[in-house]
Parts: structure tokens; C-alpha cells; sequence
């Protein structure tokens, strides 16, 4: 079961490792949260017929929160090279307007291997949505940002 902070955060505030059935039993307490996970559940299931082992998804925004009526579920796909640079186009079609008018807003991260040239960029991209998913939005008043959990489902 997940646990929530007094202001309705995740705890722990990290990435937190987690699978279907303990998302669906903490967070399909009412109708708009189950019709956000049966639009999630499309895409995922769009994104299997792509790769269907061997990636990441992070989930954050609202849905990840005891928000009643969150507005999306965030998701970053975390995609090994050899499949995102084979499927790159397919990819960038999941990645539309299409499933944010659905609440669904979808990004991807290629992977590249420790030794690869490239790993650097797949360094920077975590470590971007580490800080975009593991912090709130400034507060207005203080400036100050607060720590938050997310989600991690493994495929």
C-alpha cells in the first residue's frame, strides 16, 4: 500500500518501486481516477506493442497524489537505444496531443549503455526528470521547492 505525507505527497519522497496491483489498490479511490488509469492502461498497452520488456516508466503529476481529481498522469518512459533508435518514429507518435487531451502526458529517455558516446545525454535527461518528479513547483511565497515521491514500474 502507498503511503502519503500530510500534504497529500507520496512518502517516502523519492522514487518509489512499485507494480500495477499496488497502484490500482492506492489509487483508484474514485471514478476519475479509475477512467485517468484506463487511459493510462491504453497507452501502455500502445507502447507493448513497441517494446514489451527491458524499460522503465516513472509516473508522477496529480495522479500520484491524494488529489481527488487530478488532471493527468505523467509518464516518462525510460527506452533502451537499440529499441528507441529502431522505433524512434513510433515512439514520437505516443508522444502527441492525442493522449494529453486524454491526461496522459507522455515523454521518452533513449538509454544508452554505460561505454556508449551518448550516455551522457541519458545521464542528463534522469536527472532532469529525477528533479521534476521528485520536487513540487516553487512556492510562491518562500521560493522554496518541497521533496516529493514518485512512482517506478519496471517491464
Amino acid at each position: 500500500m502507498l503511503k502519503f505525507d500530510k500534504a497529500g505527497q507520496l512518502k517516502p519522497h523519492q522514487c518509489i518501486i512499485t507494480d500495477f496491483q499496488t497502484v490500482e489498490s492506492s489509487l483508484l479511490f474514485n471514478i476519475h481516477r479509475q477512467m485517468l488509469w484506463v487511459r493510462y492502461m491504453d497507452y501502455y498497452n500502445k507502447i507493448s506493442q513497441i517494446i514489451s520488456k527491458d524499460y522503465t516508466q516513472w509516473l508522477g503529476g496529480g495522479f500520484v497524489t491524494e488529489d481527488d481529481t487530478p488532471k493527468d498522469i505523467e509518464v516518462v518512459s525510460f527506452i533502451p537505444y537499440e529499441f528507441f533508435e529502431t522505433q524512434e518514429y513510433a515512439f514520437k507518435n505516443l508522444k502527441g496531443e492525442v493522449w494529453e487531451k486524454h491526461g496522459i502526458v507522455a515523454h521518452f529517455v533513449c538509454v544508452y549503455p554505460m561505454q556508449h558516446p551518448k550516455r551522457a545525454v541519458s545521464e542528463a535527461d534522469r536527472a532532469y526528470w529525477l528533479a521534476h518528479f521528485g520536487y513540487s513547483k516553487r512556492d510562491l511565497y518562500t521560493g522554496k521547492r518541497a521533496k516529493k515521491g514518485f512512482l517506478e514500474i519496471k517491464f
